[in-house]
C-alpha cells in the first residue's frame, strides 16, 4: 500500500505542474501512458481543493477502471481538449447512465446532436440553471427556433446572468432571429450596450436595422462596424486574408443592402474577394457564393461562363455523400435558417432553369415542391417549367389552384402567382386576360401601387379601352390624394399622387382634352412647392 501511495503522490505532482502551466496535451499523454483519466479544474468544494480531488480520482481509473468519479473527470478533460466522440463513450459507459447531463448535453451541441441535447437539458441541476439556459440558447439558435432561443436568454437575464459583452451580443441575435428586430434597440438599452462596444454588437445592430428595412441607416451601421473591426483585428496581428475572412458576415450584410437599394456593380465588388477565397466559415461562404450570383445576374446575364460559375458554387455547398439534392453539408445545415436554406436551393433552380438546364431544374423542383408544398416560389418554379414545356394551360391552372385554395389573399406573396399568370397570358397574346388577373384577382392595395398600376393602364390602352385607362387613374389619383391628406410627409403617397397626374395629362393630351389640364397642372405644382 505504501509503494501505490507514493506513486500516486508522484503522479499527482506531475499533474498539478502541467495543470499550472496549462498543458493539456501533456496531461492526456501522462494520463493514456499511465493508464489513468484525463481532468479539468473543477470549482472548489470545501477544504481540499477540487483540483486535486479531481486528480486523486483520476489516478484511481489504473485501480479502479470502473470508477464513476475518475470516468466523470474523463469526460469532462476529453470536452475541455475538445475531444467530443472521446468524451460521448466515456459519458455512454454504464456508471454515468443517471450522471452529468450538462456534460451530455453540451457534448451533443458540439456533435451536432441538438434534440438529444435539448432533451438532456431537462433534467440538469439546479445549480446549473445559469448555464442549461445558455446552451438551450445556442441549441434553439441552431436549430432555427428564434423565439424559444429569446425566451431562454430572457431566462438568463431575469436570473442577472447576461452579464459578459458576448452574451450580450447573443442575446440581441437571438431577438433578430426570433423576429424581434424592432425590439433590439430597446433592448441594447436594457443591457446597456452600444454600437462601439464591439464591431459584433455593431454588426447585429445593423442586422436589426436591414431587418426592419431601414437600409441607409443599417449601411452606416455595417461600414462603421466593418472599420471598427478592422482596427481591432489589426491592433492583435491579423493578416490581411485573416481579417477579410473574420469580417465576411458584415460585407455580406453590406451587399445585400447594396442589391437592396439597386446597387448591384457595387454588391460585386464588395463579394469578389470572397467568393475568390476559401473562407473557414461555410455557411458565411454560401451566402456570399449566393449574394454574388444575385448581384452578377443583375449586372451582367450574359458574361462569360456566369451560369456555369454559379451554379458550380451553390452545387459547392451540397453534401455530395447523398443523393439527396436538398441535403447541404453538415456546417451549412447547421448554421443557415430555413429561409436561408430554402433560398439557396431556389436560387440554385432558377440558375438551371435559366440556363436552359431543364432536367436538373425539373428535378430539384420537384423535391422542392416535396418539401415546401404551401411555398410560393415553388409553385411558381413549377408553372414556369411547364409553360416552357409548352403546357402553358397547365402552369395557368396550377397558379390558380395555389392561389385559391393555399395563398392568403391577403398577403403580399399572394400577388407574386397572380403576376405569373398575368405575364404567362401576355406572353400567350392575351392582354385581356392579363389586365383582369391585375385588377380583380389581386388584392385590393396592391391594385394601385405604382409598378401594377403602371402595367394595368399601358395593357388597357394596348387593348384600346382608353375611358377604363382614364377611369383607372382618377381612381387611383383618389387613393393616393387621400393617403397623402392623413399622412402628408409619405413619400410613397406624393409619388403616386405625382405619377397619376403627368398620366392623366399625357392621355388627356392624347385624345385632345387639353381644356381640362390648367387644374391638374395647377395641383403638381402646388405638391412640388
Amino acid at each position: 500500500m505504501a509503494e501505490q501511495q507514493t506513486e500516486l503522490e508522484q503522479q499527482f505532482e506531475k499533474l498539478q505542474q502541467l495543470i499550472q502551466g496549462n498543458q493539456h496535451s501533456k496531461v492526456v499523454k501522462l494520463t493514456d501512458t499511465s493508464k489513468h483519466s484525463r481532468f479539468q479544474r473543477q470549482p472548489s468544494r470545501g477544504g481540499t481543493s477540487a483540483v486535486q480531488l479531481t486528480l486523486r480520482r483520476a489516478a484511481v481509473l489504473r485501480l479502479a477502471p470502473g470508477d464513476a468519479d475518475a470516468l466523470a473527470c474523463k469526460a469532462v478533460a476529453n470536452l475541455q481538449l475538445g475531444e467530443y466522440e472521446e468524451a460521448a463513450k466515456v459519458l455512454s459507459h454504464k456508471n454515468l447512465q443517471d450522471k452529468m447531463q450538462f456534460e451530455r448535453a453540451y457534448c451533443g451541441y458540439r456533435l451536432g446532436r441538438f434534440d438529444e441535447a435539448l432533451k438532456l437539458l431537462a433534467s440538469v441541476a439546479e445549480d446549473q440553471t445559469a448555464a442549461a439556459l445558455q446552451l438551450s440558447a445556442q441549441l434553439h439558435f441552431r436549430l432555427d427556433q428564434g423565439k424559444a432561443c429569446a425566451d431562454s436568454y430572457d431566462k438568463l437575464k431575469s436570473l442577472n446572468k447576461v452579464t459578459k459583452l458576448e452574451q450580450k451580443t447573443n442575446f440581441l441575435a437571438a431577438y433578430i432571429s426570433a423576429g424581434l428586430a424592432a425590439k433590439v434597440p430597446d433592448l441594447m438599452s436594457k443591457l446597456g450596450v452600444k454600437p462601439r462596444d464591439s464591431y459584433e454588437v455593431g454588426y447585429n445592430r445593423a442586422c436589426a436595422l436591414a431587418n426592419v428595412s431601414d437600409y441607409e441607416a443599417a449601411e452606416t451601421a455595417v461600414k462603421a462596424a466593418y472599420k471598427m473591426g478592422e482596427e481591432a483585428l489589426f491592433d492583435e496581428d491579423y493578416t490581411d486574408e485573416e481579417v477579410l475572412a473574420e469580417l465576411a458576415p458584415l460585407s455580406v450584410l453590406l451587399s445585400f443592402l447594396m442589391l437592396a437599394t439597386g446597387r448591384a456593380e457595387a454588391a460585386v465588388d464588395r463579394l469578389q474577394p470572397l467568393v475568390a477565397g476559401d473562407l473557414h466559415q461555410r455557411e458565411i461562404s454560401a451566402l456570399a457564393a449566393n449574394n454574388w450570383a444575385v448581384a452578377s445576374f443583375a449586372t451582367d446575364t450574359q458574361q462569360k461562363g456566369f451560369f456555369s460559375r454559379s451554379i458550380r458554387k451553390l452545387e459547392s455547398l451540397l453534401d455530395k455523400s447523398t443523393n439527396n439534392l436538398l441535403a447541404f453539408d453538415s456546417d451549412i445545415a447547421t448554421r443557415l435558417d430555413a429561409e436561408q436554406k430554402q433560398l439557396l436551393h431556389m436560387n440554385r433552380a432558377l440558375l438551371y432553369y435559366l440556363s436552359g438546364k431543364l432536367d436538373p431544374a425539373k428535378e430539384l423542383s420537384a423535391q422542392l415542391l416535396s418539401a415546401y408544398p404551401g411555398n410560393a416560389s415553388v409553385a411558381m418554379l413549377q408553372a414556369l417549367l411547364l409553360a416552357k414545356s409548352g403546357k402553358a394551360a397547365e402552369a395557368d391552372k396550377l397558379l390558380a389552384d395555389f392561389q385559391n385554395n393555399i395563398m392568403d389573399d391577403d398577403s403580399d406573396d399572394s400577388a407574386r402567382p397572380i403576376l405569373l399568370r398575368a405575364q404567362l397570358a401576355l406572353e400567350s397574346g392575351n392582354a385581356a386576360v392579363a389586365v383582369q388577373l391585375l385588377g380583380t384577382a389581386l388584392p385590393s392595395d396592391l391594385q394601385l401601387r405604382p409598378a401594377v398600376l403602371a402595367t394595368r393602364v399601358a395593357l388597357l390602352e394596348q387593348t384600346g379601352d382608353v375611358a377604363g385607362a382614364e377611369g383607372l387613374l382618377q381612381s387611383a389619383l383618389q387613393h393616393w390624394q387621400q393617403v397623402a391628406k392623413v399622412a402628408p410627409r409619405d413619400q410613397a403617397a406624393g409619388a403616386g399622387v405625382s405619377w397619376c397626374l403627368q398620366r392623366l395629362v399625357t392621355l388627356k393630351l392624347s385624345q385632345g382634352k387639353a381644356g381640362t389640364d390648367t387644374v391638374v397642372w395647377s395641383f403638381l405644382y402646388v405638391l412640388s412647392a
